[in-house]
This record gives C-alpha cells, structure tokens and sequence, in this order.
C-alpha cells in the first residue's frame, strides 16, 4: 500500500472514468433504477408519478454506484492497481427479464463488476509482477464494504427522523446492492 503523498498523487492523475466505463455506468444505473421503479406500489399507474419515483430511485441509485466505485478505484490505486467498471450483457437482460416476470416484486441485480489492470510503472516495492488474488480481492470487497457504511449513514438519519422513507429506501438499495454485487458469479465483484 502506498503512502498519501503517493495516493494523493494517483488519485489526482488516475482516478477517472473512461467513456466506455461512464457508458457502461450509465446503462446499469438505468436498468437497476428501472428494476425498482418498476412497481412504485400505486394502485393505478400514473406515468408523472412513475416518473418522479423513477427520478428518485436514479438519484438514489446514482449516490450508491458513485461510492461503490470510488472505493474500488481508490483502493486499487493505493495497491498499485487501475479499476473499471464492464457492464454484463447477458446479467442486464437477465436483470430485465426478471423483473418483467416478476412484476418488479423480486428485484436481480446482475449488471456488471468490477475488472482489474496491472499499472506497471506505479507498481514499486515489495510486489510487482502483475495482479494477485488478495489484491484482487480486497479490491472487490471495498466496494460493497462502501455501500454498507453509506447503508448505515442513511439509516441513522432515517432513525433520527430526517425523511425516514427516504432514507430506509436509500438504504435498502445500498443493502441489496452490496449483496448482490459479492454473489459468486464470474462477471460481478464476488
């Protein structure tokens, strides 16, 4: 792990996401905040109701990709090692069949995760010959490790009385988000 001078210094001129990450970011967040907005639990549809719940769950949806993310990005570049973000195709229209089938009563998250590279000329000191799975794995953990703790924020101040619903819903996406990302499948975080 590197020091702050040095992380500092990484983060300042690696921490970015390229076009196709912010692509690939964009089209899971809009499939994920579909997927919860599909059942806004009203009993007749209303489409500038759906749509402002939408709006709602994107924003919220927005906060727990963003810090989910970074953690990832941060993490690798104190290890010497760049993140990014690769949609799976085949989860999102899993994601997608799914919560038509289910009417948006039982929400899968399967929409990408996280891949790793190798920054060779960053990579100075004990260990530099390429990727290993401890690495990798600590990698893959922050991300969902910074859901839970923004989970536990949102909850506090749900609990103190600050837009409670709100709130219980951002933290209940953070939640399911965090779990889902660490399932055991080859193209997600776990």
């Amino acid at each position: 792990m590197s020091d702050w001078a040095e992380l500092k210094y990484r983060i300042r001129d690696f921490f970015w996401f390229s076009p196709r990450e912010l692509r690939d970011l964009f089209i899971a967040m809009a499939v994920i905040t579909f997927a919860f907005a599909y059942d806004d639990g009203s009993e007749t549809f209303l489409l500038s109701a759906w749509l402002f719940n939408y709006l709602k769950i994107f924003f919220i949806v927005l906060l727990a990709f963003f810090f989910h993310e970074s953690a990832h990005k941060i993490w690798g570049l104190s290890l010497g090692i760049r993140t990014e973000y690769k949609l799976w195709t085949l989860g999102t229209y899993i994601t997608l069949l799914c919560t038509f089938l289910f009417q948006g009563k039982i929400v899968i998250l399967l929409t990408g995760g996280v891949t790793f590279y190798h920054m060779a000329i960053q990579r100075l000191g004990h260990f530099r010959y390429g990727l290993n799975l401890l690495s990798c794995g600590i990698i893959s953990v922050m991300g969902p490790l910074a859901n839970l703790v923004m989970a536990t924020l949102w909850e506090t101040l749900a609990i103190y009385g600050i837009m409670p619903n709100f709130f219980h819903q951002m933290t209940f996406i953070n939640l399911y988000y965090a779990v889902f990302s660490m399932l055991p499948l080859p193209n997600l975080d776990g």
